[in-house]
Formats: structure tokens, C-alpha cells, sequence
């Protein structure tokens, strides 16, 4: 999506492109977990 909210007077905002930095988040925090031992403290 090139442009978030296009406004009556046809000025155009742009996609503030949270999604990418979430999934960057959560990519190292799903490494991290895997890397923890099933059943232990530290995985919970």
C-alpha cells in the first residue's frame, strides 16, 4: 500500500509501515525462545 489516507482536499499521508518492524521484532524474539531448553524457567 503506496499511501496510508488520501483526505478530502487530495492530500495523501503515507503508510506509516508498522508491520515490518513488529516482524523484525518478533523474528528475534522467536530465535531467542528457540533457543531456550524445552520445559525450562528461562523458556517461559
Amino acid at each position: 500500500m503506496a499511501n496510508f489516507l488520501a483526505d478530502s482536499g487530495g492530500e495523501f499521508v503515507p503508510n506509516p509501515r508498522h508491520g515490518a518492524k513488529a516482524a523484525a521484532r518478533l523474528e528475534e524474539a522467536q530465535w531467542a525462545l528457540s533457543r531456550r531448553k524445552r520445559g525450562s524457567k528461562r523458556r517461559r
